[in-house]
């Protein structure tokens, strides 16, 4: 809608609004939608932006198996592909720590996954 409005105010026919002109609109358009911000890539993708849930043992669990009942899961941080800088395209929750699979918890990727 964001596109062919776009290409409308610009002075193009109704009837002109389709395949490569649209496309190409399409990538030009950014908004914030009901799901969140919405951008497109050069290929007409959405950019969008994703929660990354970790599966953690509740405090007072204890073992190598877990039960159901015994693991939380937690939002622990977001990635959003539309973010400019790939530094800030993941960002943690403030106060959560992740249980990376090296068998570490902390809000940073440890060295041993990086290497």
């Amino acid at each position: 809608v964001f596109a062919c409005n776009g290409l409308m105010n610009a002075g193009t026919s109704a009837t002109d609004i389709k395949e490569d002109l649209l496309r190409d609109q399409m990538k030009t358009v950014n908004f914030e939608g009901i799901t969140g911000f919405v951008k497109f890539d050069d290929m007409g993708d959405r950019l969008a932006s994703y929660k990354i849930q970790n599966i953690q043992a509740q405090s007072g669990s204890s073992g190598r198996r877990l039960a159901p009942s015994d693991v939380v899961i937690v939002t622990a941080a977001v990635f959003d592909a539309a973010e400019q800088d790939p530094e800030d395209s993941i960002k943690i929750q403030a106060g959560s720590q992740m249980y990376w699979m090296a068998g570490e918890f902390g809000s940073t990727v440890p060295s041993l996954l990086t290497a």
